[in-house]
């Protein structure tokens, strides 16, 4: 088994925006040399996310719109009184900062149209993405 480890950065420019960085992770994947395996990838971040859906503009707007909803701005969250980004962190908590997906014949195993995207919610921000390709 082979282990490929990179790093990237993101700047992101708002409070709240939405990054595919599925090509990112496909140039990683072609410099790993590994054909079938997992790629795990980890946001080292506590106010922004991870997740897979289908690479579609109305489909993100509507997923930033039901965050926040579900979660939206309030100056009572407790948290605010040290840092005023609760909200952002609660919705890294319900979406997650990891994200795997598996590799078959040195491609990535998601659907036409499926990608892997940052979700920012404290923006801006420089973020970073560790990607570590495990295979042979």
């Amino acid at each position: 088994m082979r282990i490929h480890t990179e790093k990237f950065g993101i700047k992101t420019t708002n409070p709240l925006e939405g990054h595919d960085i599925r090509p990112a992770l496909e140039e990683i994947l072609s410099k790993s040399d590994i054909v079938d395996g997992v790629c795990h990838v980890f946001l080292p971040h506590t106010t922004a996310a991870l997740y897979i859906n289908d690479c579609e503009e109305n489909l993100k707007e509507d997923f930033e719109i039901i965050l926040q909803k579900l979660v939206p701005y309030h100056s009572s969250y407790v948290h605010n009184m040290i840092d005023n980004n609760a909200e952002a962190h609660l919705k890294s908590i319900f979406i997650g900062n990891y994200a795997a997906v598996p590799i078959t014949g040195a491609r990535f195993d998601l659907k036409e149209g499926q990608t892997v995207y940052l979700a920012e919610f404290d923006g801006p921000r420089q973020r970073s993405v560790i990607v570590k390709i495990m295979g042979v």
